[in-house]
């Protein structure tokens, strides 16, 4: 079978994504040393060059989101508005508190709703997951470089105030073209699982080989466990897949169903179940502090700025607290119960599309979500008018398993399978080619 040609918009429009965010990190890099600044000290604005740059690549981003749903309006994927929309509440029931209290947000919060519409307007393949491998793998590589030729632009020094050491090698912190390592260890690991995917095996290895080094160069424990998670997902999906599990391993559906469902509930109740203000690198602190300033807000929170504003009072939480280093916890403290439902929701909607392709054979959504849990855990990867550095890494992989198909070859094989009583025996290798942070950990 002659493998046919993707779609160049999705494949434009990613890369673009990429670019428009990192770009600016990069000419930061160069620019300044990456050394910490406590949030207690107020917002740092960027300097010289750095701040038109930024801006310009800000508007592009957005403007091109719009080109794309502009160009694409007359054959909207309507069948597949169910995640946007409710992306898109998420974004007003931020939004529009921080409006009514006279806190707008800067224009840049236009940026999450651009790339997901964009991305639901470019109507994605299966085949486009592979494009994100391979700019994994070349972020991995920069940073590297950066790292041994520039070490002033790609080492991190961390805080003298966090305790403890961390496991890293002599030549200190990567954190490459982005601010800190675990900034950059974030965006390796649920790249993880896109490397994962990439068909040609040299192109494989060499790239899985970079994002390790990478990975493990810049010290993010977080990361290396969600690596790790990964790892173990990738193992258990593709041994089910392919029959040679045995009576240890379920059905590629059973089994993708029940590990997300237990990262979900290990996400989810990690918070609660903490009850030591030095737990998990003092991030049990953060935890209880901001759960009980939810308390005082439980419907629609404190507002998304809740952080910063909290920062800048005598009560703040040091010099660490830019968030909650928690997803769930940073919800429910700045867009409350409102904004916690419609997340579980979009996550409910995931897990489903994530077990559909599992059942046809392909384990890539599933790795993405373990992924997202084990980082959510201890970061807060998810911000709708915030966190926009992590946008190419989180935000768009997760559009891909909102909006993307699996292959169409694939597909198929899956439903005759289906019909069968059994389930296909393909593997996340297939043929896919049809149809600023702190850093305690």
């Amino acid at each position: 079978m002659t493998a046919e040609r993707l779609p160049r918009t999705p494949t434009f429009l990613i890369v673009g994504v990429w670019l428009a965010l990192l770009v600016p990190e990069l000419a930061r890099s160069l620019a300044e040393p990456k050394v910490w600044r406590p949030v207690t000290d107020g917002e740092t604005e960027l300097s010289g060059f750095l701040a038109p740059l930024t801006t310009a690549c800000n508007a592009a981003l957005v403007l091109g989101c719009a080109v794309v749903v502009v160009l694409g309006v007359r054959r909207l994927p309507w069948g597949r508005a169910l995640p946007l929309a409710l992306v898109l509440a998420a974004w007003l029931a931020t939004v529009v508190p921080l409006v009514v209290d006279g806190r707008s947000p800067r224009l840049t919060a236009l940026i999450v709703p651009a790339v997901v519409t964009a991305m639901w307007a470019a109507r994605p393949q299966r085949g486009h997951v592979e494009v994100l491998g391979y700019l994994t793998g070349a972020l991995a590589a920069l940073s590297l470089v950066l790292g041994l030729a520039l070490p002033r632009s790609a080492i991190f020094e961390r805080s003298a105030l966090v305790d403890g050491e961390k496991a890293v090698s002599p030549l200190g912190i990567l954190a490459g073209v982005l601010q800190t390592g675990n900034l950059l260890g974030l965006a390796l690991a649920v790249g993880l699982a896109s490397v994962l995917v990439v068909r040609r095996d040299w192109h494989r290895w060499t790239l899985l080989g970079l994002v390790l080094v990478a990975l493990v160069w810049s010290a993010s424990r977080t990361s290396l466990v969600a690596a790790a998670a990964v790892g173990v997902a990738w193992l258990g999906m593709t041994l089910a897949s392919s029959g040679r599990g045995g009576a240890l391993v379920s059905p590629p559906r059973r089994l993708a169903t029940w590990w997300l469902v237990l990262v979900a509930i290990g996400a989810l109740a990690l918070p609660f179940l903490t009850t030591s203000a030095t737990a998990f690198t003092n991030r049990g602190g953060y935890w209880i502090a901001s759960l009980e300033a939810w308390g005082s807000s439980p419907w629609i929170g404190h507002g998304a700025d809740y952080f910063k504003l909290l920062a800048l009072g005598e009560d703040n939480l040091g010099g660490h607290a830019y968030h909650a280093h928690n997803q769930v916890v940073q919800v429910l403290v700045t867009g409350g119960v409102l904004l916690g439902v419609l997340a579980v929701a979009i996550l409910v909607v995931l897990g489903v599309r994530a077990v559909r392709w599992a059942a046809l054979g392909d384990a890539w959504p599933v790795l993405v979500l373990t992924a997202f849990a084990v980082v959510a855990s201890f970061e807060v990867p998810v911000g709708l008018v915030d966190r926009l550095v992590y946008v190419p890494f989180v935000l768009v992989p997760l559009t891909l398993v909102a909006f993307a198909e699996p292959s169409g070859a694939l597909a198929s094989r899956g439903h005759r399978d289906e019909r069968a009583g059994g389930f296909p025996a393909g593997s996340s290798e297939v043929d896919s080619s049809t149809s600023v942070a702190s850093d305690p950990a």
